[in-house]
């Protein structure tokens, strides 16, 4: 029986160790991405997504990819906040102070705390949140800090034990706008894309620009109108977003429709018309749930855009027939306008050109003898030009008239007989 040394089984050993440990990882990686597809045990987090976890059916934490974004956590306060917390503490009254600090007068000095809060008072006002999303470096999973594979599983995060840990599932539609069709096809323009409902198990954290259709407003004359607008909107707290209300877009939307009436209601509807870039940036200031949305529902409106304005119901026929009508009468008028400048232009450019050439003026004279002579004769008559309702004399360059004989004088008609027993007049 040969006996082997430690030294032996370690050499015998080590080239498997050595070789089996890469290939025991990617195996891992591969076993990993493929639970990661069925949200079992790990998830796939696509970049600009955030996805809920639950554990026993209750909110536990949120995973996301979002490049140059974290979560804030539980402690943390950024550089921006940190300078901001006066002004957040200048809403607290002098008598909630001295509940505060359990006093019955306020020192010149005490009054100046009012200035200094904490992160849990901040968190108590609902200033702050520890899934708000917040700029910063990304937050790296246990999983990227395995030794050679790490790279391999960014974007797989871990979920839990199924089926106590699990990923939120819930229902969700939208309308985007993009060039695309529903089917994906690229399109020739950007049109109104509608998203069927259907189950969803990630909240984009990134800018959407989503599609809003507000009816039934009136401008200000009583003209029915319907507005179509581009609401672009990152999410900020996917917990908020996901569990303060059931369905975030559609309180967002349903809660600035009436914002957005009562804004067209004082306004004529050629001031809504005439820029919409003007229109869009007062329409914005004007919507009084923009800090609701983003303290409770986690949703930040950061661009509200007008992209149509048009009449509703019976005014908007008439209104395309009127239009359409502007449309021709400013094109007629631009075509006059261009013929009388390029009339004017070789007028003036042939008057200076005469003016330049000794001779030309006995020549152009000539030149329109011979035009008005050729007019007249092929003319059988000359009428008169008539223009609104009045009678205008041709004016036409005529050669100088020629002399011609006067015609011999007529001899006067006998008188016709009278009738019988008529007197006759000499």
């Amino acid at each position: 029986m040969l006996a082997v040394t430690m030294w032996e089984l370690t050499a015998l050993i080590a080239p498997i160790v050595v070789l089996g440990t890469p290939a025991l990882l990617f195996l891992f990686a591969i076993v990993a991405r493929e639970l990661a597809e069925k949200d079992l045990f790990f998830t796939v987090v696509t970049e600009g997504q955030a996805k809920a976890i639950l554990r026993n059916q209750r909110f536990y934490r949120a995973v996301m990819s979002f490049k140059k974004h974290r979560f804030r956590g539980n402690t943390d306060l950024t550089a921006i906040e940190r300078a901001a917390i006066p002004a957040a503490g200048i809403d607290e009254t002098d008598e909630e102070l001295k509940r505060r600090l359990k006093v019955k007068r306020l020192t010149p000095a005490q009054k100046n705390l009012r200035q200094h809060y904490s992160f849990d008072d901040l968190v108590a006002k609902r200033k702050i949140d520890e899934w708000d999303i917040i700029p910063g470096e990304d937050t790296v999973s246990r999983l990227q800090k395995i030794p050679l594979i790490g790279k391999t599983l960014a974007g797989i995060r871990w979920v839990g034990l199924p089926p106590f840990a699990t990923v939120y599932e819930y229902r969700f539609s939208w309308v985007s706008y993009e060039q695309k069709d529903e089917d994906g096809t690229l399109s020739a323009e950007k049109h109104p894309v509608p998203r069927e409902e259907k189950n969803m198990r990630h909240i984009l954290v990134q800018e959407y620009v989503y599609h809003v259709i507000v009816t039934d407003a009136e401008t200000k004359e009583g003209v029915p109108v319907r507005i179509a607008l581009l609401l672009t909107i990152a999410i900020v707290n996917p917990r908020k977003a996901l569990f303060n209300v059931k369905h975030w877009l559609d309180a967002v939307t349903n809660q600035t429709e009436p914002d957005v009436r009562e804004y067209i209601g004082t306004k004529e509807f050629e001031e809504l018309y005439e820029d919409l870039s003007v229109t869009s940036e007062a329409l914005k200031k004007s919507l009084k749930q923009l800090d609701h949305f983003l303290a409770d529902y986690g949703a930040d409106v950061r661009l509200v855009q007008v992209q149509t304005v048009d009449p509703s119901g019976e005014d908007a026929r008439r209104y395309r027939t009127l239009s359409t009508r502007q449309y021709e009468a400013d094109q007629n008028a631009k075509k006059t306008r261009t013929d009388a400048d390029a009339e004017r232009y070789r007028i003036e450019n042939t008057l200076h050109t005469i003016a330049r050439e000794p001779g030309a003026v006995v020549m152009y004279q000539a030149e329109q003898e011979v035009k008005s002579a050729e007019l007249i004769a092929n003319s059988k008559t000359l009428t008169t030009w008539v223009r609104s309702g009045q009678n205008t004399p041709l004016a036409l360059p005529l050669a100088p008239a020629v002399a011609q004989p006067a015609p011999p004088p007529q001899q006067p008609r006998p008188a016709a007989n009278p009738p019988t027993g008529a007197a006759q007049i000499p």
